[in-house]
């Protein structure tokens, strides 16, 4: 069940972060795929089955998307430079 869930999560995060990355590789010559585009989906549907496995009330779950979400502005805040860096290639 856990497995078919996060396949689930992970098909619907890759779907939505591999959308411009396919019309940046299609005027490439390569066309090569980013790790990114993988990474990314791969670590938010861990984080989505992590907050379905642990039984949280709603409130709960909405609490720490919040702080994660605040968490991952602060440091692009502080880090931004390096960040935009890294997510253009």
């Amino acid at each position: 069940m856990i497995g078919w869930l996060f396949f689930f999560y992970f098909l619907i995060f890759f779907l939505v972060f591999s959308v411009h990355d396919f019309k940046k590789a299609k005027g490439e010559k390569n066309g090569k795929i980013s790790l990114k585009v993988f990474l990314l989906p791969i670590i938010l549907g861990l984080i989505i089955i992590f907050l379905s496995v642990i039984k949280l009330y709603f409130i709960y779950k909405i609490l720490v998307l919040f702080l994660a979400f605040l968490t991952f502005l602060l440091s692009y805040w502080h880090w931004g430079k390096s960040i935009g860096k890294w997510w253009r290639g």
